[in-house]
C-alpha cells in the first residue's frame, strides 16, 4: 500500500509537466465528450492511468465505480445507470423489463 501511495505521489508531482499536463487534458477532454470515461479510453488515449485517481482525489473527476469516472458537474439524469451499465459492458442488453422503465 505504502509502495502506491509514493507512486501515486509521484504522479502528482508530474502533473506540472508537459506530458503529464497534456495527458490531464486529453482524459478531461474524453469524459467532456464521453460523458462516462472508462479506464479502457484512457489506454487507448495513451494516457497513464494513475491520472485518473489524481484527477479524482482533486475533484476534477468523479469516481462512479471501479474504471469509471465522469465529471463532477455532469447534468443529472435520471438514466444515469442506464449509461454506467452501458459503459461496462460494450455487448449489454437491457431485459424487457428495463427497457420499458427506459421508454415510458
Amino acid at each position: 500500500m505504502h509502495n502506491m501511495s509514493a507512486n501515486m505521489d509521484k504522479c502528482r508531482s508530474f502533473v506540472s509537466t508537459g506530458f503529464m499536463s497534456e495527458s490531464v487534458e486529453r482524459i478531461l477532454a474524453l469524459a467532456e465528450s464521453k460523458g462516462i470515461l472508462r479506464t479502457r479510453n484512457v489506454d487507448i488515449a495513451g494516457a497513464p492511468r494513475a491520472l485518473l485517481a489524481s484527477l479524482a482525489d482533486d475533484g476534477r473527476l468523479l469516481k462512479l465505480g471501479r474504471g469509471l469516472y465522469t465529471l463532477p458537474d455532469r447534468p443529472a439524469s435520471e438514466h444515469v445507470s442506464f449509461a454506467e451499465v452501458a459503459a461496462r459492458s460494450e455487448s449489454g442488453v437491457l431485459c424487457l423489463l428495463s427497457a420499458c422503465v427506459f421508454m415510458i
